[in-house]
C-alpha cells in the first residue's frame, strides 16, 4: 500500500509540473507564433511576390510553385510551420529556394537554430524545472510528515516506558517488563508502533544488550526505535565488528582445544613406551617378591579402624600371620 502510494505521488509530480508549466508553454506559443509572423512577412515578400525569379521556375521544376508556399502571409506562416517540425522541409521547400536564392540558406538556418532547436528546448525545461520544483515540494512535504510521526513515536515509546516503570525509577527492571507486557494497553501500543512482541524476554535481552539488567529510557526508546526501522549501517558494522571478535575468540579456542588434543595423544605416547620399556622388569621385581616372601606375608589386608562395622567381627583366616595348614580337632 506505501508502495501504491508513493507511485500516485510520483504520478501527482508530473501532473503538477506540467500544469504549472502550461503557463510558460503559452508564453512560448505567443512567442513562436510571433517570430513565424514576423518571418512570414519577410518570405512573403521575398519570394511570394518575386515573379522575377520565381515566375518561369515552376516549369523548371517539374511543378514547384513558389505562389502555393509563399503567396499569402497564411501560406508563408503554414510553411514556417513545417519547416519549424521537420516535415519535408529540405526536398520540399529550401531546396527550391536556395536553387534561386542561394543567400536563402543563412535564414532558414537561422529559423531553425531559433525554433526548432531553441524554443523547443526551452519549453522542455520549463517543463522539467517545474517538475523538479514540485519534486522539492513533495520531498519537503514528507520530510515534514516523517519527522512528525517520529515524534509521534518517540512520544508513545516514552509513554510505553512510564507504564511499565510501576515504581517510577528511572529504569526498567526485567520482572517489570514481564509483567507489563501481559498489559492489553502496553501490547497494543507496541503492535501500533510495529515491534516485535513474540517472546518477551527475547525481546528485553535485546533491549538490554547484555541479557537482563535494567534499562533506562533513552536505552529503551532507542532499542525499540532501532527495532522498528531499518537496520542502520553502523549498527551493521558493530555486528560485524562483535562477530569477527567472537570469530577470532573461537579460532583462538579451536587452535587451544587442538594443542591440548596434541599434548594428550603425546603422553598416551609416551606412557606406552613406559609400559613397553618397564614392564619386563616390573614383572621380575614382583616375582622376585613373591619368592622372597613366601607365605610370611598376609592373604589379605585386616580391616581398618572405621571401614567396617563396629558389630562385624572379623574373620580369623584374615590377619598378620602366615596361614596354617589345617590340623584335626583333637578336643572334639
Amino acid at each position: 500500500q506505501f508502495r501504491q502510494l508513493q507511485s500516485l505521488d510520483d504520478l501527482r509530480v508530473v501532473f503538477d509540473g506540467v500544469a504549472v508549466g502550461t503557463r510558460a508553454i503559452l508564453w512560448v506559443v505567443l512567442l513562436v507564433t510571433a517570430f513565424i509572423f514576423i518571418c512570414a512577412l519577410f518570405l512573403t515578400r521575398q519570394i511570394g511576390h518575386n515573379v522575377a525569379v520565381y515566375g518561369a521556375y515552376r516549369k523548371l521544376s517539374g511543378g514547384w510553385d513558389h505562389d502555393e508556399y509563399f503567396g499569402t502571409m497564411a501560406r508563408s506562416m503554414y510553411t514556417l510551420l513545417q519547416v519549424m517540425t521537420l516535415d519535408g522541409w529540405s526536398s520540399s521547400i529550401v531546396r527550391h529556394v536556395i536553387n534561386q536564392q542561394y543567400y536563402m540558406v543563412y535564414f532558414f538556418s537561422a529559423f531553425l537554430l531559433v525554433t526548432n532547436y531553441g524554443v523547443v528546448n526551452i519549453v522542455v525545461s520549463v517543463i522539467v524545472q517545474h517538475i523538479c520544483v514540485s519534486a522539492q515540494r513533495t520531498e519537503a512535504r514528507s520530510y515534514d510528515l516523517a519527522l512528525a510521526n517520529k515524534k509521534a513515536e518517540l512520544e508513545g515509546l516514552v509513554e510505553v516506558f512510564m507504564k511499565v516503570d510501576r515504581d517510577d525509577s528511572g529504569v526498567i527492571e526485567y520482572e517489570e517488563f514481564l509483567e507489563a507486557i501481559t498489559n492489553p494497553e502496553v501490547l497494543w501500543r507496541l503492535r501500533a508502533l510495529d515491534i516485535p512482541i513474540d517472546s518477551a524476554a527475547k525481546l528485553f535481552t535485546v533491549l538490554s544488550g547484555v541479557g537482563s539488567r535494567p534499562l533506562t529510557r533513552d536505552e529503551f526508546v532507542k532499542g525499540c526505535t532501532k527495532l522498528k526501522g531499518p537496520a542502520l549501517g553502523k549498527d551493521l558494522l558493530g555486528i560485524q565488528a562483535q562477530a569477527d571478535a567472537l570469530g577470532k575468540r573461537m579460532d583462538f579456542l579451536c587452535d587451544s582445544i587442538e594443542e591440548s588434543e596434541r599434548m594428550i595423544d603425546m603422553l598416551d605416547e609416551i606412557t606406552r613406551r613406559m609400559q613397553t620399556r618397564y614392564e619386563p622388569s616390573l614383572q621380575g621385581c614382583r616375582r622376585k617378591i613373591a619368592h622372597a616372601v613366601g607365605g610370611s606375608k598376609p592373604m589379605a589386608q585386616p580391616p581398618r579402624e572405621g571401614s567396617e562395622p563396629k558389630n562385624v567381627a572379623a574373620s580369623l583366616s584374615v590377619g598378620n600371620r602366615p596361614t596354617l595348614p589345617m590340623f584335626p580337632d583333637l578336643l572334639h
